[in-house]
């Protein structure tokens, strides 16, 4: 009785051995089918969705695709038999007067449970599916404004559209000769970069849902900036003479020259400094148009043009 009883012991214990030994393969097979499910898909999130479908009945029936969206007309897919018919439900409800194996995009919303239902004399049999995500798509994007050099702020205006209706938000990113920088919004700062530097924009909308896929604008060019003034010029003459001060200044911090395109005789301007000097003649009481000129060393020039009016001016 002693030796029986230890082997009907042994026996059990080697039976909850392999019970467990069997429970851990389990758990690691399921393990690992969650780590190769939870991989994370970096491109548009529309795309790698396992089909949701579920099918009842004996006839076998599928519907296509597998994972819909409102950009698709439904069918379904059976093997070629006579004497088929066919009904489609939405949310439950019947669909009246729709009877072929095929259901338009126009019938159903995202979110919509749609349902097929076939029958062949006593058999019968159905497929559902849930109306998944339409993720955005950007269709544009424009730089304001459309001249652009350095110190001037570039915003981006995205364009995009959601075929489910859903409200667009928007992940942006400049790239400076390539680079990416580090701050993301869709303005950037005029200082970021200088002239010569190619600048462009990538950007990825998204809904509440999920990202569609990114749009990288054509890289554009910083141009020469244009010279401007930040002087305006005086009008009183001091003891006969006239003086002016011009200043300018230039986004690159080019060197410039200034030169008088239009000027009455005697005055005078200094290439490098900018002061402008007159002796205005005592029986002189004209009204005289005066143009100053700066430019840099690009060639690029901009005119500061007024009227000086002696009468009123001595």
């Amino acid at each position: 009785m002693i030796m029986s009883d230890r082997g009907s012991f042994c026996s059990k214990r080697r039976m909850c051995v392999f019970r467990a030994i069997g429970l851990i393969l389990l758990a690691l097979m399921v393990l690992t089918q969650l780590l190769s499910c939870s991989k994370e898909n970096t491109g548009d999130s529309s795309k790698g969705k396992k089909s949701s479908q579920n099918s009842s009945g004996t006839l076998p029936v599928r519907i296509v695709p597998e994972t819909p969206t409102v950009a698709d007309d439904l069918r379904a897919t059976f093997v070629k038999s006579p004497g088929i018919t066919y009904a489609w439900e939405i949310n439950g409800t019947v669909m009246d007067g729709v009877s072929t194996p095929k259901l338009s995009r126009n019938l159903f919303a995202k979110h919509d449970i749609v349902t097929v239902v076939v029958w062949k004399g006593n058999e019968k049999g159905s497929a559902t599916v849930v109306i998944g995500n339409t993720v955005p798509k950007v269709t544009s994007v424009s730089l304001d404004p459309v001249y652009v050099f350095r110190g001037v702020d570039i915003t981006a205006v995205p364009v995009a559209v959601d075929a489910d209706g859903d409200n667009v938000k928007f992940e942006g990113m400049w790239f400076v000769n390539g680079k990416e920088l580090k701050k993301s919004s869709t303005v950037l700062s005029g200082d970021s970069f200088q002239r010569g530097d190619k600048i462009s924009f990538m950007v990825r909308p998204v809904d509440d849902e999920g990202f569609g896929s990114q749009f990288i604008t054509k890289e554009i060019t910083i141009p020469n900036a244009q010279p401007h003034f930040v002087s305006f010029p005086p009008d009183k003459i001091e003891k006969g003479q006239y003086r002016y001060h011009v200043s300018a200044v230039d986004p690159d911090g080019d060197p410039l020259t200034y030169l008088l395109a239009v000027s009455p005789k005697g005055m005078e301007i200094d290439a490098d400094t900018g002061i402008l000097t007159w002796h205005a003649p005592v029986a002189d009481s004209s009204v005289h148009q005066i143009e100053i000129v700066v430019r840099d060393s690009e060639g690029a020039q901009v005119s500061q043009n007024y009227t000086l009016n002696l009468t009123l001016s001595k």
